[in-house]
């Protein structure tokens, strides 16, 4: 929410790429935390961590910025992640 009122003050590119990076770090916490969850179960025969899910997120991240460049700071997204 700060990073998103600081935005709406200074349009700055690196203030987007943090945003989408925060996003998709907290979008890559609840997926490690929900299989986690299920590898913790007695009953659970196989762990997985998610690790393509968190790939995925960190990728698309990376997409947002290659089709907005004059928009998004890859520096700010990968400080976000």
């Amino acid at each position: 929410m700060i990073l998103g009122g600081l935005y709406l003050f200074t349009h700055h590119a690196f203030i987007l790429g943090l945003i989408i990076g925060v996003t998709g770090s907290a979008i890559n916490t609840v997926i490690f935390e929900s299989y986690l969850a299920k590898a913790k179960r007695p009953d659970t025969m196989h762990i997985s961590t998610g690790n393509m899910w968190r790939y995925l997120v960190a990728i698309i991240a990376c997409m947002i910025w290659y089709f907005n460049k004059s928009h998004v700071s890859i520096i700010g997204i990968i400080i976000g992640l």
